[in-house]
């Protein structure tokens, strides 16, 4: 399953199919930037070059383990999830959880590689912006 699948799959899930009574644009335009911004941050953690930890901890955010369904704890805290699918979704659902909560795309950059922790946050937070255009 690839990610726009689960992005699809995760959409049904959250508001069933679509019916003309219930329109869904707004929801649609909010799944749409969680995926971008989740595209935009595997990228720059290196998700789609062979043997960067977020490639083989399948975990193309490289999110710090936190319970994440289908995960378990790695090195240096990170999760290591058993599939790929299960890596997009916590992705996901972090980076939608957090638009929800009505987080900027540069504040929700921030709390994932805040410079404190050794992070080029700005150009982090350039990279993504950029790529969401």
């Amino acid at each position: 399953m690839n990610l726009p699948t689960v992005i699809a799959n995760l959409t049904i899930l959250a508001i069933g199919p679509a019916t003309l009574e219930a329109p869904i644009t707004p929801v649609l335009e909010f799944e749409r930037t969680a995926y971008k911004v989740s595209l935009a941050m595997a990228d720059y953690e290196g998700y789609n070059k062979p043997g960067t930890m977020a490639q083989r901890y399948n975990n193309p955010g490289a999110l710090l383990y936190k319970g994440q369904p289908g995960c378990k704890r790695g090195s240096a805290g990170y999760a290591k999830c058993k599939t790929p699918e299960d890596g997009w979704m916590a992705l996901h659902r972090l980076i939608a959880r957090r638009l929800a909560d009505g987080l900027t795309v540069r504040q929700i950059v921030a709390l994932h590689a805040p410079a404190s922790h050794g992070n080029e946050t700005k150009k982090y937070q350039n990279f993504v912006e950029e790529r969401i255009k």
